[in-house]
């Protein structure tokens, strides 16, 4: 029997021939073996059993942010971005799946989240028909909403046991694309496996691999030079890439996690020195790299640059910042108190999911099919801004109700991680609920400043953790 670590090498393979197939087959423009080796991927993923078909999809979304989206930005080649949407059909073929062993699953319709989930694909038809939204948009957008559940539900009762050389390969693999994507230039590409201009995405990976690693050491499975190592790492990546998030929400988490750990407060102290020093080092490439961002910090200016830059627009390209944009929603867009309430409807609002390609493709007569166009963004576009914080998507979507159960579903997921990390004795599971909860913390505070909703990526990582807690909780 083939062990997991292999089985994922094998689809690492089969993903990144696939993608190269389609790659020169789209260049040559000869369509009809493109269409013949997609048909041929879908028939594979037909074949192969839901679990597989989760690690395939996984490998899918990582292979195509590796080669697709750095291709995309440091050539001219006519890149076949469509390929993208074989994520959404391979979640369609796990529904499917699901559905016909229904038998198996059955018990995931008491599971919190997917309860919500379900509430969410019954009810939210009817907002958006009063609203007049499209049902093209209101399907488009339903599908990024829900696109990784079926993955939730089949991860989340799975007896797979998933290894510690699928992460170190992870690790090694953003390595090395970090060194090259440094090497070639603008520091926004600086991403890993996260693709191009996502260093939002990727913070979240670093955020996961210094929770392990914080975690490991104050329960005595590392020492603190390897600790330290692997804290600036992570700083001096930070650097390299301008992840401003990392100098403030890494040295937060640390403090929570000595607090939710228990941990001897001695600990706080020992790591607190070199973390400092990790901090001055990445700052200081930043510095290097950007050095505007040391007049940020001044000290006579520092509270009103933070303002400036949390709360209105830092690029001049966008007329409102994030939270401009969330107080205009709420003043100009959700006028009356039943539009506060329910949101303007799914599919009304939700921008498009390819706006850095699409922004990308005219100097390089390159084109990419986009799969919805919602009123919203139809009326004010891309350079509105609007769409840079998920927070605002979910309030103009779904108004209170959505927030609330954004943020329902934020408070399971936290409680069944810090159940699991008070009862748990393996280190694994604790390193586990600490990732999951560092991440719900950084969640909540960067919805309302990336565009995570529209992140394929982002989101997958996201559910595979929340996915792993459920299976854990259920155990425990």
């Amino acid at each position: 029997m083939i062990n997991s670590f292999k089985k994922s090498l094998i689809y690492y393979i089969i993903n990144f021939l696939f993608l190269f197939i389609c790659l020169i087959q789209n260049t040559q423009k000869n369509h009809i073996a493109l269409t013949i080796s997609i048909v041929i991927y879908i028939i594979f993923i037909f074949y192969i059993n839901e679990n597989d078909g989760v690690t395939n999809q996984i490998i899918l979304s990582i292979s195509f942010s590796v080669i697709y989206t750095n291709l995309w930005r440091w050539t001219y080649l006519n890149i076949p971005m469509e390929i993208k949407y074989l994520i959404d059909v391979i979640s369609i073929i796990l529904t499917l799946k699901i559905l016909f062993r229904f038998k198996k699953y059955s018990r995931c319709l008491k599971d919190k989240i997917v309860i919500i989930s379900l509430l969410l694909i019954v009810f939210s038809p009817i907002i958006s028909f009063f609203n007049k939204v499209d049902f093209i948009d209101y399907i488009m957008s339903l599908r990024i909403y829900i696109r990784f559940l079926p993955m939730y539900i089949i991860l989340s009762i799975s007896k797979n046991d998933y290894k510690k050389h699928d992460f170190y390969f992870l690790c090694g693999l953003n390595l090395i694309l970090v060194i090259i994507q440094s090497r070639l230039g603008w520091r926004d590409d600086v991403s890993g496996v996260f693709g191009i201009s996502n260093v939002q995405g990727f913070f979240l990976f670093l955020l996961i691999i210094y929770c392990i690693g914080l975690t490991r050491y104050l329960y005595n499975k590392i020492n603190l030079m390897l600790f330290s190592i692997i804290s600036l790492v992570i700083f001096i990546i930070s650097g390299i890439g301008e992840i401003k998030v990392a100098f403030i929400i890494i040295p937060v988490i640390s403090i929570i996690g000595i607090v939710l750990n228990q941990r001897n407060y001695i600990k706080l102290f020992k790591i607190g020195i070199p973390i400092v020093f990790m901090i001055i080092i990445g700052f200081n490439i930043l510095v290097q790299i950007s050095p505007n961002f040391k007049s940020f910090f001044s000290y006579d200016y520092i509270g009103q640059n933070i303002y400036n830059y949390t709360m209105r627009t830092n690029d001049e390209r966008f007329y409102l910042g994030r939270i401009e944009n969330i107080a205009y929603t709420n003043n100009y867009i959700l006028t009356s108190q039943k539009d506060k309430i329910t949101g303007l409807g799914i599919g009304y609002a939700m921008p498009d999911e390819n706006w850095y390609y699409t922004a990308d493709f005219v100097p390089r007569g390159r084109s990419i099919i986009n799969l919805y166009e919602t009123k919203l963004y139809q009326e004010y576009g891309l350079y509105f801004g609007y769409h840079f914080s998920s927070m605002n998507i979910i309030y103009l979507e779904g108004g209170i109700i959505g927030l609330i159960t954004f943020y329902l579903i934020i408070s399971i997921q936290f409680l069944r991680s810090f159940k699991i990390l008070k009862k748990t004795n393996k280190i694994n599971y604790k390193c586990l609920s600490n990732a999951s909860i560092s991440l719900l913390i950084a969640l909540v505070l960067l919805m309302f400043y990336y565009p995570y909703l529209i992140d394929i990526n982002a989101n997958l990582l996201f559910i595979i953790v929340m996915a792993l807690i459920t299976n854990v909780y259920k155990l425990e």
